[in-house]
């Protein structure tokens, strides 16, 4: 800490004259008198004027020796020195793959996602910047660094949740390609857990937080469905019903295996019925 006026502590002498006066009073003249039954009030006010006599706790005088040392310190104008503040980067993963489509959170996960992402922009500081980059089968950034939070705002809105696996490493390379040669920062991944660890490995100078978003990772969905007429099955011919393949795709997206049931139905009826093993973080299709 230092003073850009060194000089004005000669005002801080300004505070023992204050102390002073309250020592130099006026003193009384002495006369002689048959009683002092009825002087008592002024002998204590003569006691009181009796000049360098122990100083007594005054409210007065505290207020006015804090009063001139604030003063001094104002001319002195004091500063003090710490590290630049020069901001932080935060490069934000927002999960958009299907497993945010689940509705625990209100109205589901994906919504709550963003508010949070929200949360986040709206505690940016000065000197901070932000980039958003959403987490699904191909990584897009939404928003480079910026400290516009208007534009991480409008950023925000256009992001929308896909049907696909989110891809973590591809994600991950190209938040870290966004904080190259800046100033060091922060990767803030808000996701429910259900993504993959990324194989690539995050450099000393760079934090990563999480964000969790739903109940867990315990998310089943169907990410792909087709279905086409047979060809050359049986039934095609003319007057006769057409024969038809379905093709479903069912991903989980917990870290233990899980067997379900899919049922197919047509015409309001249930066509067919079949059990499926998925295994922890995979795909699997009939």
């Amino acid at each position: 800490m230092g003073f850009f006026q060194p000089l004005a502590f000669w005002l801080a002498l300004t505070i023992p004259v204050i102390v002073l006066f309250y020592f130099l009073k006026l003193r009384r003249p002495e006369r002689p008198v048959s009683s002092v039954l009825l002087w008592r009030q002024a002998v204590q006010d003569a006691r009181a004027a009796t000049p360098w006599q122990r100083l007594r706790p005054s409210l007065l005088l505290l207020l006015q020796v804090l009063l001139a040392a604030a003063l001094t310190l104002a001319v002195a104008r004091p500063f003090l020195l710490v590290a630049g503040g020069g901001g932080q980067d935060l490069v934000v993963l927002l999960d958009a793959s299907a497993s945010m489509q689940a509705t625990d959170e209100s109205p589901d996960r994906f919504t709550a996602a963003r508010r949070q992402v929200a949360e986040l922009i709206d505690r940016l500081g000065p000197r901070d910047r932000l980039a958003l980059v959403t987490l699904s089968g191909e990584p897009e950034v939404l928003a480079p660094l910026t400290g516009d939070r208007a534009a991480l705002r409008r950023a925000l809105a256009r992001a929308r949740v896909t049907a696909s696996r989110g891809r973590s490493d591809e994600a991950l390379s190209l938040a870290l390609s966004l904080l190259e040669g800046g100033r060091g920062g922060s990767l803030v991944v808000v996701s429910d857990g259900g993504l993959d660890a990324p194989a690539g490995e995050v450099p000393a100078g760079v934090r990563v937080r999480h964000l969790r978003v739903g109940e867990g990772a315990r998310n089943l969905g169907i990410v792909a469905f087709s279905v086409r007429r047979a060809p050359g099955g049986a039934g095609s011919g003319v007057g006769m019903a057409a024969a038809w393949s379905a093709l479903v795709r069912v991903a989980n997206y917990d870290r233990e295996p899980r067997a379900v049931t899919v049922e197919v139905a047509a015409d309001g009826r249930v066509a067919e019925t079949r059990s499926l093993r998925v295994e922890a973080r995979s795909e699997a299709q009939l």
